[in-house]
């Protein structure tokens, strides 16, 4: 063992917890691009799109919600469900002003319109378009016409005219002044997904799934241009905008209008007659599949939400700010931290998913690592922390080097034969890496950093083949996990067949084989300082074994459920473990005793991982949410100082109020700091110096609320027979002095008086029984005094001595 020993760890503090923000529905967007409304599960989440926080969460219904809606000027939010109902809401003081049932379907698409703020239109999927007055609280207008589910309403910018479009593929104009100027559209092949008006509102254009745009005249309603896109879009946003953004400059204007479309191959950018132009910088997940497409024109801000429920932020103001938020996690397999620069950490975040996420604490925003085709079910970081290793279930480990803020594909390693579930770089040197698989065999593979870094100048976007040194069929069934020694001279092996094993890194030879575990091995661990090995598996325990001889040192037990991973902390002095009943505990080495259990997740909980500083902890479960955790081990025992050091002060200050006979004085301040022990010691005082009639004085003083306090007081008191007598003398003084109309507006006093009768019958009991037993010792005495009096060997010796008198 380590002969210097740091503090103990004994406690963390949940910093910040990423959950799902969207789960789908109809998402919209603030007019300035400020603020993001997104449905999630049956909450709607307000989200700060420069932050990625989410500052406040509606709650409209039990169901799912739908679709959501914010005035242009911010004064109402509405919000839908499956419950068929709408709600309204406050967006200064988040309350809801008003809820109704809209239609006798669900409410799939709304909005406000752009010129009163107040009138709300509703789309159902009973193909009724509805109009309300929010501020009144009734239905105004009743459109109905439409076939199937109307998936678009759209307000006319400056008039009170409505556009709408349903399964049907029409597209309908709405007058609400005049319902004689109703119009059905011949439109698209497929429902319009997107409208947006040019600046002087003689045009506007409409997209489809059919892979055109349609330019209208405004007035007369009638297409007079089709431009073919051949993408599938979701949303269509009308800007104009700098040819500095494009690779394509050819064009005399510096700006021209361009339309932004989104669809099956992400954000693309078009000029009026249908040519594709290209961003100069676009990044990988600007051509994830889209859902759906929002535009703020007034900070030239496009928000989008993908297939995969991630939010991408285009900043078309400048484009190499835009950024990507993961909307909805799914199931985490792994969590690990990155140090990028000294004081900076990101996080590196594998989900039930063929991508990697680097994700910024700081931001939520995330950059996306595509190259696997499977599922990701492990990563690692390099000793330099200057490269990542990525393993998936299509039967491939990936390393990643990280420079000038980016992370690069540089080595691919095939050649296992199933998924591969572990990674690990060497402690020594990142050019040797070692991946353990379903397929039973370790692999140890071999990556020419040297010869890499030499061609990466002139030979971008080549990957290179990591060379396998050894092979070796490790275990009789999976391998799941992996870890080599500080010293780079062993690798530990964990596995399905209940067993771990360490092997000669150099050579591949086993070295030990530990038994002892009932069930499978999930993780394996060396100490970081000493010769130790841990282990955790599904028979719910952690090993401890001795490296060099093989044996377990101890077993720690306590989790309910399978451990999935264990991790030393604190320089190898404590183990943090999480198991798949969703908690995370802390536990000493040296004694096996559970430190501390914290609970932050649902489901079992796949990730763990603390960082360089070893003052953070993450973990990331099955449920899809991050939990950061920070240690306030110190800030807890500074804080029990200063209550201790507060407590000894006021300790003091009471008992010098005593001495004074302070006697009023000190009982309110007692009852006041909460301190029972200290008043119990005054009320004892007062009774043996025969002064205990100041205490009614004291009584009638009180406070209401302090009143309460002290009846709490008398409770607890009246639980021991040692301090019954002076709850019960209280209690008497309490009850002469109070008025019995503020002893019953006191909270919770039914429960109280329950109680304390309960306890003073018993009392009583107690005390009648002594009493009877005093009264038979009397009697006893009485009787043997009788008895000693009328003895005849007693009156002999007595008149024996008269007699020698």
């Amino acid at each position: 063992m380590a002969s210097s020993t740091p503090d103990a760890k004994l406690s963390y503090k949940k910093e910040t917890t990423w959950q799902a923000i969207c789960s789908g529905g109809n998402p919209s967007i603030s007019d300035d691009g400020v603020m993001f409304f997104a449905p999630c599960n049956a909450n709607v989440n307000a989200i700060d799109l420069a932050t990625g926080n989410t500052f406040h969460t509606f709650e409209p219904d039990s169901d799912a919600a739908l679709a959501t809606a914010i005035s242009g000027d911010k004064e109402y939010i509405a919000t839908s469900s499956r419950s068929l109902v709408v709600k309204v809401w406050n967006w200064r003081t988040f309350e809801c002003l008003r809820s109704f049932k809209a239609d006798d379907a669900p409410i799939v698409a709304m909005d406000f319109d752009n010129v009163g703020h107040t009138l709300l239109a509703t789309g159902a999927a009973n193909g009724c378009v509805k109009v309300w007055d929010v501020a009144n609280g009734y239905c105004t207008h009743v459109f109905r016409g439409s076939v199937g589910v109307v998936s678009l309403v759209k307000f006319h910018p400056t008039a009170y005219k409505l556009f709408s479009s349903s399964d049907d593929c029409h597209l309908r104009y709405w007058d609400l002044h005049n319902k004689k100027n109703h119009r059905k559209l011949e439109a698209h092949a497929s429902v319009t997904r997107g409208l947006e008006f040019t600046h002087d509102e003689k045009l506007f254009f409409t997209v489809s799934r059919d892979q055109v745009v349609h330019t209208w005249d405004a007035v007369a309603l009638k297409i007079t241009e089709t431009t073919p896109l051949h993408e599938v879009c979701e949303g269509l946003a009308l800007i104009e905008l700098s040819s500095e953004l494009f690779e394509d400059q050819e064009h005399e204007s510096s700006e021209w209008m361009v339309w932004i479309t989104a669809g099956q191959h992400g954000i693309r950018f078009w000029n009026l007659n249908g040519d594709e132009l290209h961003l100069l910088h676009r990044t990988e997940w600007m051509s994830k599949p889209c859902k759906c497409m929002m535009f703020s024109k007034i900070s030239k801000r496009v928000v989008i939400l993908t297939m995969e429920l991630h939010i991408g932020i285009i900043e078309l103001e400048d484009i190499t700010t835009s950024r990507e938020l993961i909307g909805h996690y799914d199931e985490i397999t792994d969590v690990r931290f990155f140090q990028w620069d000294v004081g900076k950490e990101c996080l590196i975040v594998a989900t039930n998913s063929h991508d990697v996420f680097v994700v910024d604490p700081a931001t939520h925003s995330s950059k996306t690592l595509t190259a696997h085709t499977d599922i990701v079910l492990a990563v690692d970081i390099s000793p330099e922390h200057d490269a990542i290793a990525t393993v998936s279930k299509d039967a491939s480990c990936l390393v990643w080097m990280y420079a000038g803020g980016e992370f690069r594909h540089v080595f691919t390693c095939t050649g296992h034969t199933g998924s591969i579930s572990s990674v690990c770089f060497c402690k020594k040197n990142k050019s040797i890496l070692y991946t353990g698989s379903e397929d039973m065999t370790v692999k140890r593979w071999s990556l020419p950093w040297d010869d890499m870094i030499s061609k990466i100048q002139t030979e971008k976007g080549v990957v290179y083949p990591g060379k396998a040194a050894y092979s070796i069929i490790a275990h009789r069934k999976d391998i799941n996990a992996l870890d080599v020694a500080p010293n780079g001279k062993y690798l530990a092996t964990g596995s399905q067949d209940r067993t771990a094993k360490i092997w000669d890194t150099q050579t591949g030879h086993e070295r030990l084989s530990l038994k002892g575990h009932k069930r499978g091995v999930w993780y394996v661990q060396f100490s970081p300082v000493d010769q130790l090995l841990a282990t955790c598996s599904g028979d719910s325990t952690i090993r401890l074994w001795n490296v060099a001889t093989g044996s377990c040192m101890r077993a720690f037990e306590g989790h309910g459920n399978s451990i999935l991973k264990v991790l030393f902390t604190n320089s190898g002095t404590q183990l943090l473990s999480c198991a798949s009943d969703g908690v995370v505990k802390l536990w000493m080495v040296r004694t096996g005793e559970c430190v501390e259990t914290f609970d932050g997740h649902d489901e079992k909980i796949w990730a763990l991982d603390t960082n360089t500083a070893d003052t953070m902890m993450v973990t990331g479960a099955a449920d899809g949410t991050i939990v950061l955790w920070r240690d306030d081990t110190t800030e807890k025992q500074e804080e029990a100082m200063r209550l201790k050091a507060e407590k000894v002060k006021e300790d003091e200050e009471l008992n010098n109020l005593i001495r004074s006979q302070e006697y009023a004085l000190a009982f309110r301040r007692a009852v006041a700091s909460n301190r029972p022990r200290t008043l119990l010691t005054l009320l004892q005082h007062l009774r043996e110096s025969d002064e205990f009639d100041e205490v009614e004085a004291c009584v009638c003083d009180l406070e209401a609320k302090h009143l309460a306090q002290l009846l709490s007081f008398i409770e607890n008191w009246n639980f021991n027979s040692k301090t019954s007598r002076e709850a019960h003398e209280l209690l008497n003084v309490i009850v002469t002095t109070t008025p019995p109309k503020l002893l019953l507006s006191l909270p919770n006093i039914g429960k109280l008086l329950e109680s304390l009768t309960a306890y003073s019958e018993r009392h009583l009991r107690r005390l009648q029984q002594h009493l009877q037993r005093a009264s038979f010792v009397d009697y006893t005495v009485e009787r043997m005094r009788l008895g000693v009096s009328s003895c005849p060997i007693v009156q002999s010796d007595r008149s024996e001595s008269t007699y020698l008198q």
